[in-house]
């Protein structure tokens, strides 16, 4: 088990999450709607085996929560321009900050 975060843990988290959000949303960086479906379809298939695991399968998820596929599929494509958007922030960051290795 994980120790307990502290509160200055949590904050610092939360701050960090912030700063990240308003980095991203000022920037002009752009996620291709084919880079974005494909990071999707990576995040479709480690929930479905996760799904595995837990003795259950898409049929039963979609059932449970009443979504579609569809939808599900529209929801991680979103997640996924969010997720692509913040490592490309994170990354020139770095680079103008001269903190990458190569």
């Amino acid at each position: 088990m994980a120790p307990k975060e502290s509160a200055a843990d949590t904050r610092r988290y939360f701050l960090q999450t912030a700063f990240l959000q308003k980095a991203v949303e000022a920037s002009k960086i752009k996620v291709s709607k084919k880079e974005a479906e494909k990071w999707a379809q990576k995040m479709m298939r480690a929930m479905d085996r996760q799904l595995a695991n837990n003795g259950e399968d898409f049929e039963k998820y979609y059932e449970g929560t009443g979504t579609t596929e569809k939808e599900l599929m529209d929801e991680f494509i979103k997640e996924a321009e969010k997720q692509l958007k913040s490592r490309m922030v994170l990354y020139e960051i770095a680079r103008e900050q001269n903190i990458l290795e190569h």
